[in-house]
């Protein structure tokens, strides 16, 4: 899944940050529908963030047995 847009506010300096998410996976298990890691991003950017907590928070909401993901910045 690519380009699900987030917006958040970076801990460290207080700064906004607009960009995109891209996420990639190999299911372990379960079946899930993609749109299930847009909507973990969405929820998870409404509070100040550092990006690995972001990334790793989104990653342990699914069920994956591999997980690829990468921030891409729009501005900010």
């Amino acid at each position: 899944m690519k380009d699900i847009e987030i917006f958040s506010i970076w801990e460290q300096d207080l700064d906004p940050f607009t960009g995109r998410m891209h996420i990639g996976y190999i299911l372990c298990g379960n079946v899930q529908g993609v749109a299930k890691f847009a909507r973990i991003a969405g929820v998870y950017t409404q509070s100040l963030q550092l990006q690995e907590r972001l990334m790793k928070t989104v990653a342990n909401q699914g069920s994956a047995s591999e997980i690829g993901m990468c921030l891409s910045q729009a501005g900010g």
